[in-house]
């Protein structure tokens, strides 16, 4: 049978507005998975494999800025959702994870799919709890509605992050003959938790900001926010203020945003006259290796972190001040009150604007020469897809080399583009399922997935589906394997590399594609990748983009283009 806090939980998920759920086949599960089809009103999207339903939860969650739910069966089922829950956690993604158990007096003794789960995922959830589910007493039903609000409420808290529930069921798991439910109001009030700066407060922080000379905004990984891009664009414009960051925090689009800083010359990294007196950081982990040593190594002695709620990361223990606020009306605030600073700081800062636009300005047309005129390899395809995403689309980067290929052309996306990437972990594990997701999510954008090779075949069960959405188009750099063991420091060297690092593959993408069915394109040198491109965009069904290249000339061209970015500068 199934019991009455089973339907509980899910009255309570439908209510909240958890209306999407991930499931997998299983026994165990099979009363959850009863009790959320029979209240109506939530979807369930049944996915075999928990690993990648875990990814294609977070890609829906990420795409619909929604609490999206997962269920599977007990055992190591459980286990495979892990890497998808690492990731929203460090993404800040509010998963509403669900997992059936055995009762307790199964555990350790010797039966099927029973192992230990109870908070099992402790360390990458915000909450995770043991469900009363196993008898139906009034203090039973008190504790499920706690736990429930709880879950909700910390979910949903700065920083957002995935919950965990695990739920011990004994047999019989199904009912015996049709059940009869009529779904009653769960009656459950949420907690609200507001704080906002008063003007008292508003006023200092105007103050000590118009008094520092030289001021930086740093952003990091984060959704878009147009109010807050908005406010941040304002703020660099009529405050002279240089706002810097990667393609990964979704401010594409206004002029003076600083977004090549990945490329910029070492020589403008080792100038201490670069230095700011006051930097303000926003949304979670940058990418450029580049920018966070400069944060690290810099006598900084004014950093402030804005965010809602909760403590930050603070990486390199900069951090100085801690400001609890909605991040775009306190960057209203100060852009409004440096419109009337005067006098010697504001040139200081006007100054100390153009020196970081001067750079940018000068870093981009080195970066699109050298692209304009480098033969095929990984780089030459990304700078062309880069320069040919459709004015509407999602564009999400896989991790390891794709994302940092991107990383240094961003300034041909345009504003309407969405960029989403698994930056929380930066894992190679879910990428194509998370974008799965979010071409679930949004079925009226072209969803352009761009990875490696190892990524795409280490999570190709993201495509083990029925239908695979018609609107996702993925683009793989198939270069042997483990590239970018080949191009960073350390690894290149060794003499390991080709055994234990590069992890050379021989699988074939046009056979995954074929299993998936999906429409297979193939590109072995420029011409042909943008001739291929034009038909992969164009086309109705899902698609795969395979871009061989060379491992060699891959690392030997990434090289060239730092060195003629140095070379460039110190002629000048």
């Amino acid at each position: 049978m199934i019991p009455s806090s089973i339907f509980h939980l899910a009255i309570f998920c439908k209510e909240v507005g958890i209306t999407e759920f991930i499931v997998s086949p299983g026994s165990r599960s099979a009363p959850i998975v009863l009790a959320l089809n029979r209240i109506g009103g939530i979807n369930l999207i049944p996915v075999f494999d928990e690993r990648s339903a875990g990814f294609i939860a977070l890609g829906k969650s990420l795409a619909s800025q929604k609490a999206v739910g997962l269920v599977c069966t007990s055992g190591t089922a459980v286990l495979n959702y892990g890497p998808a829950i690492a990731e929203a956690f460090y993404q800040n993604v509010p998963l509403f994870v669900i997992t059936a158990d055995r009762p307790p007096e199964l555990i350790d003794q010797n039966e099927g799919q029973a192992i230990r789960q109870d908070h099992v995922f402790n360390a990458h959830t915000k909450f995770s709890a043991i469900f009363p589910s196993l008898d139906e007493t009034l203090e039973s039903k008190i504790f499920a509605r706690r736990i429930l609000k709880q879950a909700w409420f910390e979910a949903n808290q700065f920083p957002k992050g995935p919950i965990h529930i695990n739920v011990p069921l004994r047999e019989p798991l199904y009912p015996e003959s049709e059940m009869e439910f009529d779904a009653q109001p769960f009656n459950f009030s949420l907690i609200e938790n507001t704080r906002e700066l008063d003007r008292y407060q508003v006023s200092g922080l105007i103050e000590s900001w118009n008094q520092a000379g030289k001021k930086l905004i740093i952003v990091g990984n984060m959704p878009p926010d147009p109010d807050l891009r908005n406010a941040l664009k304002a703020l660099s414009e009529y405050g002279e203020v240089p706002v810097i960051g990667d393609i990964i925090n979704n401010l594409i689009g206004f002029d003076g945003l600083i977004q090549h800083v990945d490329s910029f010359p070492k020589s403008f990294w080792s100038d201490e006259n670069n230095t700011p007196d006051l930097i303000i950081t926003l949304g979670n982990g940058l990418l450029s290796k580049a920018l966070k040593n400069f944060i690290k190594t810099r006598n900084i002695k004014n950093h402030w972190h804005i965010q809602p709620a909760g403590f930050p990361a603070d990486p390199y223990g900069t951090i100085t001040k801690l400001i609890h606020a909605n991040p775009e009306k306190v960057i209203t605030r100060i852009g409004e009150g440096a419109f009337f600073q005067t006098g010697a700081l504001k040139s200081v800062q006007s100054d100390y604007c153009k020196l970081w636009q001067e750079t940018e300005e000068n870093t981009k047309r080195l970066v699109y020469q050298f692209l304009e005129e480098s033969s095929w390899s990984d780089l030459k395809a990304v700078g062309l897809l880069m320069e040919n995403i459709p004015d509407n689309a999602c564009l999400f980067l896989g991790n390891s080399m794709s994302v940092r290929y991107a990383n240094w052309f961003p300034s041909k996306l345009k504003r309407e583009n969405l960029i989403f990437s698994n930056r929380g972990t930066s894992g190679i594990d879910g990428c194509i399922s998370t974008a799965v997701g979010i071409a679930m999510s949004k079925p009226e954008k072209q969803i352009i997935c761009l990875v490696g090779d190892i990524s795409f075949f280490y999570d190709r069960n993201g495509v083990w589906m029925d239908k695979v959405p018609s609107n996702l188009k993925i683009v793989v750099l198939n270069n042997g394997g483990g590239n970018i063991f080949r191009i960073i420091p350390g690894s290149s060297a060794m003499p390991e590399l080709e055994s234990y690092f590069e992890m050379d593959q021989v699988f074939s993408v046009e056979r995954s594609a074929l299993d998936s069915k999906m429409e297979y394109f193939c590109a072995g040198n420029t011409s042909e990748f943008s001739s291929l491109l034009k038909e992969l965009l164009a086309s109705p069904k899902p698609s795969i983009m395979e871009c061989r290249t060379d491992k060699y000339q891959n690392a030997e061209i990434v090289k060239n283009l730092k060195h003629w970015i140095n070379q460039e500068n110190q002629q000048n």
